[in-house]
């Protein structure tokens, strides 16, 4: 399998397409399907394996990492990834004061992880 039929496939398991995933990534439209006939820098490939939630060795090399994000966790990531990327960055602006204004929440979220341990 190439490096754009693995990008292809995890962008399926998202629901993106891959104008989709470009946008996500940041990436000029069209360039994802270059990477067959021309080597991408590392840096673009690391910004897709960002948006999909995966390893740069599973795209480039097809080695597969167990994934250590929960599925609770991967649904949030999922949500997020649905929103444009601006509204993405006012989203985390935005929890980032909920959580800097109201302590209590926070501690009681660390509370509940080592509980979970």
């Amino acid at each position: 399998m190439t490096l754009v039929e693995r990008i292809k496939k995890k962008a399926s398991e998202f629901g993106y397409s891959i104008k989709r995933l470009e946008e996500l990534a940041n990436l000029p439209n069209g360039s994802i399907r270059r990477w067959d006939q021309s080597s991408p820098a590392v840096e673009k490939v690391e910004k897709v394996a960002y948006v999909l939630n995966t390893s740069l060795d599973y795209l480039v090399l097809g080695k597969e990492h167990k994934n250590t994000v929960s599925i609770s966790d991967a649904e949030w990531l999922d949500l997020i990834h649905k929103l444009p990327p601006e509204t993405q960055r006012d989203f985390m602006g935005m929890m980032r004061i909920y959580i800097e204004t109201h302590p209590s929440v926070a501690a009681e979220s660390e509370e509940e992880l080592r509980e979970a341990k």
